[in-house]
């Protein structure tokens, strides 16, 4: 049951999400997915730490953080480069938000709790 518990854990925290939301569709942004999985993952390339350790779980998190924080950046200048197009500002403020979204799920609700099964 040791194994099974956190992927029960995982699965019913989509599910709880899921059912909280009117259209849970609107939440899915690929642009926005893209930039916080994208440069989290490319930047754990860059990093000397192994694989499925502590450390990385931690480094992932921080770089969640950051690429969220950048995505919410792209999504401004994007906002405001369409000033003059109201339709236009809805996806950009979309990639400005959901990157902030997307992060903090995965570095509290993925990344952190891994960071502290691989520390025990």
């Amino acid at each position: 049951m040791t194994k099974a518990k956190p992927i029960i854990g995982f699965i019913g925290l989509f599910v709880l999400t899921a059912l909280s939301m009117a259209d849970p569709m609107i939440f899915i942004n690929i642009p926005s997915l893209l930039i916080v999985f994208g440069m989290t993952g490319c930047a754990l390339l860059f990093t000397d730490v192994e694989t499925g350790t502590a450390d990385f779980w931690r480094l992932a998190r921080l770089y969640a953080f950051g690429s969220g924080a950048l995505g919410t950046l792209i999504g401004f200048v994007l906002m405001l480069g369409s000033l003059e197009d109201p339709a236009a500002i809805g996806p950009s403020m979309a990639v400005a938000i959901l990157t902030v979204l997307y992060a903090v799920f995965f570095g509290f609700f993925i990344a952190l709790p891994m960071e502290n099964r691989k520390r025990r």
